[in-house]
């Protein structure tokens, strides 16, 4: 037998690619860690978030300098991938607009029934004078892109007649404003009492509701007043 073969070889040093790779392991790492704190809505703390993430009490520190600075990153990188993520499409792959409206409807209400204790983090968060001005731009391009595919959505469902033929702007603004007050009464609601209930999708959908039937002819709509939502048939 060849005693040399028993020796250890010196370990080689990683590569800045390598050491760069295992940074990017250790802070997704973190970063999940992070989240699936906030979803059980514990105590935020860099001892809870090491212990969630299995390192050393220190770790986290060499990423994030507070625990303030560890949910702006978590909350750029979540803002991003909403960001990215594929337009809406329903479970079945339908092509149909109003489908397609109901399913992005409901994931939004889905969110917020399955984990209100993020959302009153986020909420409370995301009010923070500290905000980074990163995160806020990130904000208002997630509003908008969430804006802007509702409208798309309400305009291809209102030309296929799934829709009733108000203003397209307005039943946008509506349905955003009942999704955000929704996120404000879980917020708002005390921490130890039961979340705000969150409505059907089906009760949301009434308010742009179908498109009127040919037998009832459409309210007349006063200008410069606002335009009042068609009354659902359902």
């Amino acid at each position: 037998m060849n005693i040399y073969s028993l020796e250890t070889k010196p370990e080689m040093p990683r590569t800045r690619e390598a050491n760069r790779a295992i940074q990017d392991r250790q802070r997704a790492n973190l970063l999940a860690a992070a989240g699936r704190l906030f979803l059980r809505g514990g105590p935020l703390t860099m001892e809870n978030l090491a212990k969630e993430a299995g390192v050393s009490q220190g770790l986290p520190y060499r990423y994030f300098r507070s625990k303030d600075e560890l949910f702006d990153s978590f909350l750029r990188d979540l803002l991003r991938a909403a960001r990215t993520s594929p337009a809406p499409r329903d479970r079945r792959g339908s092509a149909r607009p109003r489908v397609r409206l109901e399913g992005m409807i409901d994931r939004l209400l889905e969110r917020r029934r399955q984990h209100p204790e993020f959302f009153r983090y986020v909420f409370r968060m995301t009010a923070a004078p500290n905000l980074s001005p990163e995160v806020g731009h990130l904000m208002g391009q997630t509003y908008e892109r969430l804006r802007s595919t509702l409208r798309r959505l309400i305009s291809e469902a209102q030309a296929e007649g799934e829709v009733a033929g108000d203003d397209p702007e307005e039943l946008t603004a509506v349905l955003l404003a009942l999704v955000e007050g929704i996120s404000g009464a879980i917020a708002r609601a005390p921490a130890d009492g039961p979340a705000p209930r969150v409505p059907a999708t089906a009760t949301v959908l009434r308010l742009p509701g179908p498109a009127p039937s040919a037998k009832a002819p459409r309210a007349r709509v006063a200008r410069g007043r606002g335009s009042p939502l068609a009354p659902s048939a359902h």
